[in-house]
């Protein structure tokens, strides 16, 4: 299954509300949390996420940019918030933490910087409902998807076929028309989408675009699997790619 969550950040602020509704055909929205300590860019907290599940019937889909989510991640468990995603580079205890948010009724997700080996949550693969691999450095804007992430998707999605666990997959950072069905090749299906979405005259349309890109992964024939191992897949995939790599958490 292909999964389309559009980022917020490449919405206009000051009519969230409006543009929430642009993207009613998606399956969830994702909102990016950023604390300018943990990464440099300062976004929102708590009360604009109440505030978004409150005009919003879509799954909200949380991502925290933020130090200290043994802290803080839980207060995000409300109602409406499908998933919680905390870093594994920021928190003390990923497996408490994940097993917190489920009990308090969340899907407990965990996100991994380019620099963070999947290492860091393999052996621990059942507590958590989703892994996020982050295919830019969270927080930089200007950046150009890093196909040379993906291994770690094929890595955990491997894993998790071995365990008989339903675990999400999800990617972060360039995704567009071009790149996407790289990511579902590779086993990622939640696709996080910033101006690949909102920089259209219609969101829908680019929802439906991306979602067809993704059941088309394996129809292309230009997936190239050994070519992402390489470190060269994606390389010059076009203004799209640009156009994603330009929005602030890309």
């Amino acid at each position: 299954m292909v999964r389309i969550h559009p980022s917020i950040l490449s919405a206009d602020f000051v009519n969230l509300e409006r543009d929430l509704g642009k993207i009613a055909s998606a399956d969830g929205v994702h909102v990016d949390v950023m604390d300018a300590h943990f990464v440099p860019n300062l976004t929102f907290g708590l009360p604009m996420v109440e505030r978004i599940a409150e005009v919003t019937e879509l799954p909200i889909d949380v991502h925290l940019m933020i130090d200290d989510p043994d802290t803080w991640a839980p207060q995000y468990a409300i109602d409406r918030v499908d998933s919680v995603t905390f870093h594994a580079e920021a928190t003390r205890d990923a497996v408490s933490l994940a097993r917190e948010l489920r009990a308090r009724g969340t899907r407990a997700a965990i996100a991994l910087k380019p620099g963070t080996l999947v290492d860091a949550v393999i052996e621990h693969l059942p507590e958590f409902d989703m892994v996020l691999v982050m295919t830019v450095e969270p927080g930089f804007g200007g950046q150009a998807f890093m196909p040379d992430m993906l291994p770690k998707v094929e890595a955990l999605r491997t894993k998790a076929e071995e365990l008989g666990i339903e675990l999400a997959l999800q990617v972060d950072g360039g995704i567009t028309a071009d790149t996407l069905p790289i990511a579902a090749a590779s086993g990622a299906d939640v696709f996080v989408a910033g101006s690949a979405v909102y920089g259209h005259a219609s969101p829908a349309e680019r929802i439906a675009t991306l979602r067809d890109a993704g059941r088309g992964a394996f129809d292309t024939g230009r997936i190239d699997l050994s070519a992402i191992h390489r470190g060269t897949a994606g390389k010059g995939l076009g203004a799209d790619a640009d156009d994603a790599a330009g929005s602030l958490d890309r």
